[in-house]
């Protein structure tokens, strides 16, 4: 059962983006997830994300409009898989990597 915070962020996203958003698992049994990458922003790893970080051996997919806030959120992510002692992979098909900045936030 999906939180009320969660259930209004999916339906701001639902009528901003003419719908298209789900809650995991809503409707289904949820599959178990073990392990995670943290993005070390709380709100966004339990509430928007639901497990406490990113599912380890799941592909995410992140889009939104330019400047909001999506390479930082991925930098952290596979700064935190590496810092875990993962293997993080990043397809990025707008070429829009930049490496001097990953570092700044621990990516290696």
């Amino acid at each position: 059962m999906a939180s009320p915070l969660h259930r209004l962020l999916v339906d701001a996203i639902n009528a901003e983006f003419n719908g298209g958003a789900a809650i995991a698992g809503e409707g289904r049994a949820r599959s178990e997830i073990t392990k995670v990458v943290p993005t070390g922003i709380a709100a966004i790893d339990h509430y928007v994300i639901g497990c406490g970080g990113f599912p380890c051996g799941r592909m995410t997919e992140l889009f939104s409009e330019e400047g909001g806030g999506k390479s930082s959120l991925i930098y952290a992510a596979l700064a935190g898989a590496q810092k875990a002692g993962g293997t993080a992979v990043l397809i990025e098909s707008e070429e829009a990597f930049q490496a001097k900045r990953a570092r700044v936030f621990g990516v290696d």
